[in-house]
């Protein structure tokens, strides 16, 4: 429901559309049952890194 009523939502308040929804899911806890379910589109696994003062480093 949340992610059918985003779009609207956001472009009543912002004045544009989201074109892209993301999430993350800690794959040796969970499996993302609930996100298969919903019909999103698996796009491979992050690769660990965080944004760090000189760009980006490794986790």
């Amino acid at each position: 429901l949340c992610s059918r009523r985003l779009n609207a939502d956001w472009q009543e308040t912002f004045g544009h559309a989201v074109v892209l929804l993301e999430t993350f899911v800690d794959s040796q806890r969970f499996s993302g049952t609930v996100y298969k379910a919903a019909n999103w589109i698996y796009v491979g696994d992050t690769k660990g890194y965080r944004r760090i003062r000189t760009g980006y480093g490794p986790e």
